[in-house]
């Protein structure tokens, strides 16, 4: 949900961009992909952060509540990575197709 919250705001807050961008002649599939790599790239380095703070967390659980040192396991780095980034796509679908529905000339006037 924060995804698809932060996409909306990337979406509202830059319309007269987009409207630019199609008015300039790029094809919705073009102003997409720049959202979707934008998408994507909020994803990735949420999951790195995901999974380096879980990471900490576990290590700290486990050192002063059991007393056992735990080691990072960066095989589940990639896996933290892949969900994270899926769930990237999936959260910000929305905000996503309602490029494909801004009208150039609405979002350059401003409406």
């Amino acid at each position: 949900s924060s995804v698809a919250s932060t996409m909306s705001m990337t979406v509202l807050e830059r319309g007269k961009e987009i409207g630019l961008l199609k008015a300039m002649g790029s094809t919705r599939l073009g102003v997409l992909i720049i959202f979707c790599g934008e998408s994507l790239l909020l994803g990735f380095f949420g999951g790195v952060a995901g999974f380096l703070l879980g990471s900490a967390i576990a290590r700290f659980v486990m050192k002063t509540v059991f007393t056992v040192s735990a080691g990072m396991d960066i095989r589940y780095a990639g896996l933290a990575c892949a969900v994270s980034l899926c769930l990237a796509l999936v959260g910000s679908a929305g905000p996503l197709l309602s490029v494909f529905r801004l009208d150039p000339v609405r979002s350059l006037r401003g409406e």
